[in-house]
């Protein structure tokens, strides 16, 4: 194929950092909203955990009956463990081994309970400034710490996996919120942006290479492209549909990796050409399957587990009124 079809195609995997951008708005946009509420960095973690919870489990229970036939080995149930407790971001040989794409998750489990700890403090504009600061000191350490310590024995995977090296994603994140909370742009000048921030984007996917630098190119084009978004009427219907993707966004990203699994496995079945126009019809089914799991997810699981965790929050949280009112009464 097309070199610009291979980079396309590899600089997919950099949209995990957009990923961690909106996350980190979000999430900030969810700590102002709700400080005032009982108990909110406990409410906090319930909220995240039941919001990640459910669906990365049942992942990590579906890949781990599928490694004996799709992978031919053994089950690794110290691997499985460490992953359904969400704590892979912390143990380098199982950061990415069980359920693909799963260091990601391990990476914003860890930010959960960082901004448990500091949400109070970065919704302070000043603040949030010197976060993105030291957030971008410590990518820039780390990168350079790669650089002269290397060793053949280091997992190049995890050092790349690893929450310093996405640390400048979550500050960027951190920042658009505290700018997009000071200042607004009009409409059009938010559309702009967008387009820009699109343009950069699709200029370093078709340039992309897979050395890390390239996530310096993309970075740029990210910002452009959510701050740009934040200022956009929503209820246009181009941004509906968009809107649509992105609460579906977290199941898409676990189910397109077994969708792709399927579709590589059919591919090989079937002798497929490596030609463009089967890259793109490919991509393009991939693309619409994995919506349409990702819907079947969010019905089934997904929507169910938040409004579980929602239900304990409420529950918690009319035992602490039920408690204070007795205690004032007393």
């Amino acid at each position: 194929m097309a070199s610009y079809v291979t980079n396309i195609a590899a600089a997919g995997a950099t949209g995990v950092q957009l990923f961690f951008i909106a996350s980190a708005f979000t999430l900030l946009h969810s700590w102002r909203s709700r400080s005032s509420e009982p108990a909110p960095r406990r409410s906090f973690l319930i909220r995240r955990y039941f919001r990640i919870a459910p669906l990365y489990i049942l992942a990590v229970i579906t890949y781990a009956i599928l490694m004996p036939f799709y992978y031919k080995a053994a089950i690794p149930w110290t691997g499985v463990a460490v992953n359904a407790l969400l704590l892979n971001g912390l143990v380098p040989a199982w950061n990415n081994n069980i359920v693909p794409g799963g260091w990601s998750i391990g990476t914003e489990v860890l930010v959960y309970a960082f901004l448990a700890l500091a949400s109070p403090w970065l919704i302070q504009a000043r603040h949030a400034r010197i976060a993105v600061a030291i957030t971008v000191l410590i990518t820039l350490g780390w990168y350079l710490l790669g650089m002269i310590y290397k060793k053949p024995d280091v997992d190049y995977g995890f050092r790349y996996w690893a929450l310093p090296s996405q640390a400048m994603a979550f500050g960027v994140g951190f920042g658009l919120y505290t700018a997009w909370y000071e200042h607004k742009l009009t409409p059009v000048r938010g559309a702009l942006v967008a387009g820009i921030g699109t343009g950069l984007i699709l200029l370093a996917a078709l340039t992309y290479n897979r050395h890390m630098t390239a996530y310096w190119w993309f970075l740029p084009g990210f910002v452009g492209l959510v701050w740009g978004f934040l200022h956009i009427d929503v209820t246009h219907p181009l941004l509906k549909a968009l809107s649509s993707v992105g609460r579906a966004s977290y199941a898409i990203y676990i189910g397109h990796f077994l969708i792709l699994m399927v579709i590589s496995r059919v591919s090989i079945r079937f002798h497929f050409p490596r030609t463009e126009w089967i890259f793109f019809l490919t991509y393009g089914v991939a693309v619409g399957l994995s919506y349409g799991f990702a819907l079947l997810l969010g019905r089934m699981v997904e929507r169910p587990g938040q409004e579980f965790g929602k239900g304990i929050v409420r529950s918690l949280q009319e035992r602490s009124l039920r408690r204070r009112r007795a205690a004032e009464s007393a």
